[in-house]
């Protein structure tokens, strides 16, 4: 399950996690700047629909 994104509602710990099990993740930004600097997400997109376009043309 690695390679599947899973929304969650709290991004910083959810992108720590992820990076901790070796899974890729997603940051759903709404225009927002990601601020924490000891872990990125994989994958950065503006809104939801663009995250979707992203996941299904890989």
């Amino acid at each position: 399950m690695p390679d599947e994104p899973v929304p969650a509602p709290s991004p910083c710990a959810d992108i720590r996690g992820a990076q901790g099990v070796g899974a890729r993740s997603v940051w759903v930004s709404g225009g927002r700047p990601w601020t924490e600097p000891d872990y990125r997400p994989t994958l950065t997109t503006a809104d939801t629909a663009s995250a979707i376009r992203r996941l299904t043309s890989t």
